[in-house]
């Protein structure tokens, strides 16, 4: 690889993580809006790599389960919300690793609340976990009655 394409390929990955990091801002607001309380954005610790004193570079130190936890007032319920930003209004089983899915449908199965915040070209939406229809090949769009199906639209009181 060429040191324009690695400093391409770096670029590309920064705007993707400013992307995502406005989306995961963007997501944390609607759950706050949405009734939640004690709404936290689960942080990705980083290890530093340093070379004779100088820092050149960081990698994450582990994986973390999801982007967002909350409660919901009155019941104590457990809520984790995984952010996924993509450009078109499609919503793929392909944007999640397999660990993650594990994750969701884990913590869904102990009783949480398992909400995805998708920030789309269109807007954002927070779907209710599982999403009933995503399978490989078969993606879900905003146009969709299975997206419909699974909005969330807040807690009520």
């Amino acid at each position: 690889m060429s040191d324009l394409d690695a400093v391409a390929r770096r670029l590309r990955s920064r705007a993707n993580t400013i992307r995502g990091g406005d989306a995961q801002e963007i997501v944390g607001q609607r759950l706050r809006a949405g009734g939640l309380e004690l709404v936290q954005r689960v942080e990705t610790g980083w290890r530093v790599q340093r070379v004779r004193g100088r820092i050149t570079g960081a990698s994450p130190m582990g994986k973390v389960h999801c982007d967002w936890s909350a409660i919901v007032p009155g019941t104590g319920q457990s809520v984790r919300c995984e952010v996924k930003s993509r450009k078109d209004s499609q919503l793929s089983l392909s944007d999640f690793e397999r660990w993650q899915l594990d994750a969701l449908t884990a913590h869904t199965a102990f009783g949480g609340l398992t909400l995805i915040g998708h920030v789309h070209s269109r807007g954002v939406a927070v779907l209710r976990w599982p999403l009933v229809g995503l399978e490989k090949g078969r993606p879900l769009n905003a146009y969709d009655e299975r997206w419909t199906a699974a909005l969330w639209d807040g807690v009520r009181p």
